[in-house]
């Protein structure tokens, strides 16, 4: 009679004990579950950031390119018989034009934002889409009404004046969210 009784607390507790190991089994395969998803998630969100990153370098070594082209040759002196003479180089010679005058780096930067800032209001006044129809708070829901409207990445990202890459990080995450 005790040895039955033994044996029967011996099976209960078998069975509680093999339910916890299960029980613990699962938890931890949703915990490896969630630790991959987390890594996946920390891989896009880094490559797409080098991605901008990247994008941002190209951007800049873009725009010190057009700085040092509008920069103005200087001309060219040289010292003949005790006196120095001024020479223009060979192409003001050929061209015959007047000398320009010399333009500092800063009134070369403003000129190139007044003529961004006029392509851009040039291009807003042709295009075809009506602004009012724009939800002016919310950058997501004017990117997905644009996408709607068949227009790609890069010219949503050059119609909202934010970067392609944002765009795309916007679209992505927001993808991963739902």
């Amino acid at each position: 009679m005790v040895s039955t009784f033994l044996f029967f607390i011996s099976i209960i507790f078998n069975v509680i004990i093999l339910f916890a190991v299960v029980l613990l089994y699962m938890r931890q395969n949703r915990l490896f579950g969630l630790k991959e998803e987390q890594e996946k998630m920390i891989q896009d969100t880094e490559e797409m950031l080098s991605t901008y990153l990247l994008q941002m370098k190209e951007e800049n070594e873009a725009f010190l390119k057009k700085i040092s082209s509008i920069e103005v040759e200087q001309t060219h002196h040289t010292y003949n018989n005790g006196s120095l003479e001024i020479q223009p180089n060979q192409d003001e010679q050929k061209l015959n034009q007047p000398k320009q005058p010399i333009v500092s780096k800063i009134e070369a930067l403003k000129k190139y934002q007044q003529q961004e800032q006029s392509i851009v209001q040039t291009n807003e006044s042709r295009n075809e889409m009506d602004i009012s129809d724009w939800m002016e708070d919310d950058l997501y829901e004017n990117v997905l009404f644009l996408q709607k409207k068949g227009l790609t990445i890069e010219e949503i990202a050059h119609k909202l004046n934010k970067g392609t890459t944002e765009i795309q990080l916007l679209l992505k995450f927001r993808a991963n969210e739902q």
